[in-house]
């Protein structure tokens, strides 16, 4: 992973609406974590399976999917 950020596209494929963690499994078959602040629409609701684009940055042990667009609602 390069130090800044990279663009992916990938699917919802975990969400806890209680705690806002979920995870989205890219099309390179790569898992990142995310917090539903991420999801740029600022409803902070997002459904398991929803096609997504995003960014992932490094963070503290890994890495996180950011600025998370739905691709279809």
């Amino acid at each position: 992973m390069p130090q800044s950020f990279i663009a992916v596209n990938g699917e919802v494929s975990h969400f806890d609406s209680a705690s806002g963690l979920g995870q989205i499994l890219t099309t390179q078959g790569e898992a990142y974590r995310f917090h539903c602040i991420e999801i740029n629409d600022e409803s902070r609701e997002i459904n398991i399976g929803v096609k997504v684009t995003c960014e992932i940055w490094p963070v503290l042990g890994g890495y996180e999917a950011v600025n998370i667009a739905a691709l279809d609602k």
